[in-house]
Order: structure tokens, then C-alpha cells, then sequence
């Protein structure tokens, strides 16, 4: 048997009262997530999975995160600890310490967006940006999903990619 992906979270089961756990990460223990109730579409087929994590600090709405070892933060292309770290979006805003909502994979829209269809990535401070990351100001790059209209976004994240300057 071959040890887990340190940073894969994991499907413990495909029925709607499925959880999804955070295995591990380089960064030190995981941050806490709750159980998640995937949202499936009438065939089975998961359409959204949805959890909650802890802040480590205050967060915005609709940025991306990723674990540390005091809760959830802002992930940042700048640093290398989220090279292959999970990304996850908030969906609302919360304070340190607070419950925070996750969107781990699926689609979202949010009506203040104004996005053009096409691939979103990884931006500063956890933001979503249309512009792929470059050296020298970013360590890596990952895109993360795509917007599909507007104001709605696919959240899927692909393989990070470390860039040189």
C-alpha cells in the first residue's frame, strides 16, 4: 500500500452523507475541516463539495485558502509553503478563530464578479485573477478552475507549477 498524498483530500465515501478529510500537509498538522456534504446531481455524480475550516485570522469572502498550521490563510504564489498545498475558496467572510465556508470543488457565482470565461489562477493575498502568476514576483503558479460565465466560477484545481526567475 502506498503512503497518502499529504496534500489530497480524500472521498471517504460517495453517498450524500459523505465526509471529506484533509490527510495531511507539510505545514504542519491540518487544520480542522468539518464534515462536508458533497451536493450530487441526479445520477450520483458529485457536483459540489462544500466544508468548513477554522481562521487563523480575519478572512474576506471568496479568496482562496490553504492550511497552516494555526487554521486556515490566504494562499499566496509567493510562498513556497502552498506550492502543492490544497486550495480551497471561502465563501463568506470570518473572523480568527471563527467557522469559515468552503468551497472545495464545484461552482460558485458571486454577483459583484465580472469575470470572462476562461482559466482562473492563484493571485496575491489569495485572491482569483484571470492573469497566470510570473517570476519574479511569484514562486509558482496554479490555476485553480475557470469562470464559466460573469459570475460564476468552476473551482478545480490543477497541478501547481514552480516558476524560475
Amino acid at each position: 500500500m502506498t503512503a497518502p498524498d499529504p496534500h489530497e483530500v480524500v472521498v471517504v465515501d460517495a453517498a450524500p452523507d459523505a465526509d471529506v478529510v484533509l490527510v495531511g500537509s507539510d505545514s504542519g498538522p491540518p487544520a480542522p475541516l468539518a464534515p462536508s456534504r458533497p451536493i450530487a446531481r441526479a445520477g450520483g455524480e458529485v457536483e459540489q463539495l462544500r466544508s468548513n475550516g477554522v481562521a487563523a485570522r480575519a478572512l474576506s469572502g471568496h479568496r482562496l485558502l490553504t492550511p497552516s498550521r494555526d487554521g486556515l490563510v490566504y494562499a499566496d504564489p509567493s510562498d513556497l509553503d502552498h506550492l502543492h498545498a490544497p486550495l480551497w475558496l471561502s465563501l463568506g467572510a470570518a473572523a480568527g478563530g471563527a467557522q469559515v465556508p468552503m468551497l472545495l470543488h464545484g461552482e460558485t457565482s458571486e454577483a459583484s464578479w465580472q469575470w470572462e470565461p476562461g482559466p482562473l489562477y492563484l493571485g496575491a493575498a489569495g485572491r482569483l485573477t484571470q492573469t497566470a502568476p510570473a517570476a519574479p514576483e511569484a514562486l509558482f503558479s496554479v490555476q485553480v478552475g475557470a469562470a464559466t460565465s460573469p459570475t460564476s466560477v468552476f473551482l478545480h484545481q490543477q497541478p501547481s507549477i514552480r516558476l524560475h526567475p
